[in-house]
């Protein structure tokens, strides 16, 4: 549990280090912050099938210039009744957006992953590379989905693992100014 709070406590300070190094704000800047919608959305809509407790809840977010920058997303999740931390998700990399229309937008990026649980029977370590089609709203918030592929290594069993995530995630995101 201690080795669980270092983890999480190193990949805090690496992100909010991390997310200095650009601060020159010449051209178009864009700052966003996204969760993960399926929780909400399944609870909102009647008889849905959306895909609930897969995925380590994360809060994502991006700083974009002229459509490029990174991606930082920070993570955990707590349980209140045994008052144990179930598992930690970091993850940092290269981010892209790309305006295909006045309201859709296709992402895409690089990031290094460490998605870590409790008991260690769930988790990952390694590489990802990511593609997907966000849809503005409006001028604020707007909605996306994306396919992944991920090749690390599993902390459980110490193994290689090479996979390829479907878009079945839905992010919300927030502009802010």
């Amino acid at each position: 549990m201690r080795q669980m709070l270092r983890i999480m406590g190193l990949c805090l300070v690496l992100s909010f280090g991390l997310c200095s190094f650009g601060q020159n704000d010449s051209g178009r800047v864009q700052k966003l912050v996204g969760f993960d919608a399926n929780t909400l959305l399944g609870q909102v809509v009647p008889f849905s099938s959306f895909q609930q407790g897969d995925a380590f809840p994360a809060v994502m977010v991006r700083r974009l210039w002229n459509g490029r920058g990174y991606r930082t997303g920070v993570g955990f999740d707590f349980d209140s009744e045994n008052e144990v931390l179930k598992n930690i998700y970091f993850s940092f990399g290269y981010a892209r957006l790309r305006g295909l229309s006045e309201k859709f937008g296709y992402t895409s990026g690089l990031e290094f992953k460490l998605a870590i649980s409790e008991d260690f029977d769930n988790g990952f370590i390694g590489l990802s590379k990511y593609w997907g089609v966000e849809y503005r709203l409006n001028k604020v918030i707007s909605v996306s989905t994306e396919a992944a592929m991920q090749l690390g290594l599993l902390p459980d069993v110490g193994a290689f693992n090479f996979a390829i995530t479907p878009p079945i995630r839905i992010q919300c995101h927030f502009r802010l100014k």
